[in-house]
């Protein structure tokens, strides 16, 4: 007779009794498709009450979740954002996103039942507690996602770390559940090995490995200028502009080349750097004098250029670059999410700084992570020598988006494979207690 091996994924589906159940671990361990199965069973027999599903924002709610159940499901599970709801096995089910604390007005009144979160470490902590305090339906129960944050972040210290063990049976009745890489089966080697290159650093240390490590230090510990510099440039396949603009900070950024390329090979630079401190020079420019120096410093090679992607707050610089014949795209300003991709892209050999690009180049031994804000549990980077680096990660984020931990066909897939697993792991079970 067989039985699911002990801390394996599998066992997590069958032990998820807790009130609170959440999923850690590396990336790509398969904690997105084991909590869904176990949601999705839960929805199934739930208490009567308010049922929830939220994620970091809508747009990743339905990239990681929504759409991959809906490709299990298929017709049986079903969404719309227009009236924020989804349905499943006769049940109502609220979907909404928690990037702002906005969302837990949304949340005051209900009487939940249940509840399941993806990215837990990226909502606001009033989220969080807003749907546990929620839960009030006897038998309500929580199923929760995330990847390991700083050893301080609110999730670790206020709930993971309080969890019932033996060492502390009156702790929160939580279940933490979390396991290697190498425990997901769907993946190939080659594929793991592949990823646990792409990582290093802090970001191996949480992402591969699994562990709560603060973020200390130079954020681009591993930069090295030899091998992260190059001299002369591939021809690209677009070229872009990506600047960081300020009014009595620095202005910087560049122009960019982006070229298709396999995995591990070049894919991204900064060919040119343009860069202007109005507090350095102790003479400070409009708008219209910025717009005017970036049109004679880009001089015949504008004729090139697709784009120039800005902070979306920038607003009055944007429509005077709109003015200037400038297609203008509003970057993506997730400022993890961007130091993440850059991480990678640098240790992959995916892209690359001119030799000819001092300020560029100087700002990665200087970008820091904010010691405070690491002993409040958040992970930020000091607020100085960022100016080049904001442009750099605006360009490789809005060029290069992060994939999804899970893809909608890959994890529908899973999803259909563990599924029975589970009903025959729960029947073997079942064998066991009646013998």
């Amino acid at each position: 007779m067989w039985f699911p091996i002990e801390g394996s994924p599998l066992h997590s589906m069958l032990d998820s009794t807790a009130r609170i159940n959440i999923w850690g671990g590396p990336v790509r361990s398969g904690k997105t498709v084991h909590s869904l199965l176990r949601w999705l069973e839960f929805v199934l027999t739930a208490p009567k009450g308010d049922l929830w599903m939220v994620g970091r924002t809508a747009g990743s709610l339905e990239r990681n979740i929504l759409a991959p159940l809906k490709d299990f499901t298929g017709s049986k599970f079903n969404y719309s954002f227009s009236q924020g709801k989804a349905w499943f096995g006769g049940r109502e089910i609220y979907i909404i996103g928690a990037s702002n604390k906005d969302a837990e007005g949304r949340i005051r009144g209900s009487t939940a039942a249940g509840a399941y979160g993806d990215e837990v470490t990226l909502w606001p902590a009033e989220v969080f507690r807003q749907l546990g305090l929620r839960m009030s339906v006897r038998g309500a129960k929580a199923f929760y996602t995330t990847n390991p944050d700083g050893p301080y972040h609110w999730l670790k210290t206020e709930y993971i770390d309080k969890r019932r063990t033996s060492a502390n049976p009156d702790g929160l009745d939580l279940a933490y559940f979390e396991w290697p890489i190498s425990s997901n089966t769907t993946l190939d080697p080659e594929y793991i090995a592949a990823l646990e290159k792409e990582y290093s650093g802090l970001w191996y240390k949480r992402f591969i490995q699994g562990l709560w490590v603060a973020a200390e230090g130079a954020i681009y510990d591993f930069w090295d200028e030899p091998l992260h510099t190059l001299e002369q440039f591939p021809q690209a396949d677009e070229y872009w502009l990506s600047f960081d603009y300020g009014t009595s900070n620095a202005t910087a950024g560049g122009l960019f080349g982006k070229r298709a390329a396999p995995p591990g090979e070049l894919r991204a630079w900064i060919e040119r750097e343009y860069y202007y401190s109005g507090r350095e020079t102790g003479k400070q420019k409009t708008d219209a004098q910025y717009a005017d120096d970036i049109v004679s410093w880009l001089g015949t090679d504008r004729a090139k250029v697709k784009g120039l992607i800005l902070d979306p707050s920038a607003a009055s610089f944007k429509a005077e670059m709109r003015e200037r014949g400038f297609h203008v795209v509003e970057a993506d300003n997730d400022v993890l999410n961007g130091i993440r991709r850059q991480a990678n892209m640098l240790n992959n050999g995916e892209y690359k700084v001119g030799k000819n690009c001092p300020h560029t180049i100087q700002d990665y031994g200087a970008y820091l992570w904010d010691a405070k804000a690491t002993a409040r549990g958040e992970d930020k980077p000091i607020k100085e020598n960022d100016h080049t680096k904001d442009a750099e990660r605006y360009f490789l984020l809005t060029q290069f988006p992060l994939e999804d931990e899970n893809t909608q066909t890959a994890t529908g897939q899973a999803l259909a494979a563990q599924a029975a697993l589970l009903a025959a792991a729960r029947l073997n079970r079942k064998g066991g207690e009646r013998r």
